[in-house]
């Protein structure tokens, strides 16, 4: 029988499930970092020093450890133009190619839920990204009014092309510094992260690793948005059947503040 917090109205979990319960998690997210986990977890559950054992987990997994290292970020970020709605606004890139198989993909997400589709592809051309939209992005979700998309040739003619004919505009990336959008950026950092807790030797892999790490952003709490990208998205939380509202003029309002703030801090340290 489940024990409910009083105050705070979040599951009690027992002694005896506290470790296993955050070793799911640091599993299924695909070792996200402290700060995720404890906000991913304590949205639905509760118990005394929580934090505290979610750190220690963390700061002793061997593939953590193996795995992430600091980097200097280069460029400086821009001020940005905040625009907070659902399916208003998409970001994609593309990653790759990884390894000596020469892996990538299409990662395409809502700027404003968070909610990606990290998606295989094979020859990186402009054909196949405007095919992989078209099919699973303007097939599944509402049709955004604008597309922040890198100027690289495998974003332009018929991926621009198909843009047009749906009444997308077209917003290409003009600065040096590729990693200057703070959307994509944040997903090439967490895909090179957790490809190195995997080995991927085949396709199938590959595919595999990329559902498992969209699984794990889609419902990893974010930390600026305080929810997961799919709580946002679809009202409901995907481990616990609890529904999730979201205020987005109050989002919006919390979002111009926290951009500014987050650019500043972030361009403290990074090279120019």
């Amino acid at each position: 029988m489940l024990r409910v917090e009083p105050t705070s109205k979040k599951v009690l979990v027992p002694k005896r499930l506290q470790q296993r319960l955050v070793q799911s998690y640091h599993d299924l997210l695909l070792h996200p970092g402290a700060a995720t986990m404890v906000h991913t977890i304590a949205q639905e559950f509760y118990w005394r020093g929580m934090e505290a054992d979610v750190h220690k987990l963390v700061d002793n997994c061997i593939v953590c450890l193996k795995t992430k290292h600091p980097t200097t970020r280069f460029g400086k970020l821009t001020p940005k133009s905040v625009e907070v709605r659902p399916w208003f606004e998409i970001a994609v890139d593309t990653i790759g190619p990884y390894g000596k198989k020469r892996f990538s993909a299409l990662p395409i997400i809502d700027t404003a839920t968070r909610l990606i589709e990290i998606l295989p592809t094979l020859d990186a051309t402009s054909m196949e990204a405007a095919y992989v939209m078209d099919r699973y992005w303007f097939a599944r979700y509402p049709r955004p009014a604008r597309c922040i998309h890198d100027g690289g040739s495998e974003l332009k003619r018929e991926f621009g092309g198909l843009l047009d004919s749906y009444g997308v505009e077209s917003v290409p990336t003009t600065t040096r510094n590729t990693q200057a959008n703070a959307v994509i950026e944040r997903v090439h950092r967490v895909i090179g992260e957790k490809m190195r807790t995997k080995d991927i030797q085949r396709q199938g892999d590959w595919t595999d690793f990329l559902n498992n790490t969209m699984f794990a952003m889609r419902t990893s709490n974010h930390s600026m948005l305080k929810a997961s990208p799919a709580q946002l998205a679809f009202g409901r939380d995907v481990f616990v059947d609890v529904a999730h509202t979201t205020d987005w003029t109050a989002e919006h309002r919390r979002k111009v503040e926290q951009v500014r703030t987050h650019n500043e801090r972030e361009n403290q340290g990074r090279a120019k």
